[in-house]
């Protein structure tokens, strides 16, 4: 089921802990747009680090010049409801919706 949902969002990225990574690997295998496995826990070859990633220093990070994606509504995050009236369907969170998050927290 996850491979047919990383499949129909075009998911880049998969996020995970280091129990699911096996399953996350198969994932990779079945769907070709997935490109980057960031994991939680000891670095892991083939992987992001999420600890690591939020160390890095962002004044040295490279981004683009005059980008045209509108924050308000276009998306950040495809996130998948359980499912419980039917199959699970695609939640889509925008850049603003993230941030509007943040600052509630």
């Amino acid at each position: 089921e996850i491979s047919k949902l990383a499949a129909r969002f075009k998911a880049k990225a998969v996020v995970t802990v280091l129990e699911l990574l096996p399953l996350v690997r198969a994932i990779q295998e079945e769907c070709a747009s997935v490109k980057y496995v960031i994991s939680a826990g000891k670095p892991v070859e083939g992987t992001h680090n999420f600890f690591e990633m939020i160390k890095a220093d962002p004044s040295e990070a490279e981004f683009l010049d005059g980008s045209k994606i509108d924050t308000s509504n276009e998306p950040a995050v495809i996130m998948s409801s359980s499912g419980t009236t039917g199959l699970p369907k695609g939640v889509v969170l925008t850049h603003n919706n993230t941030q509007l998050a943040q600052r509630k927290l």
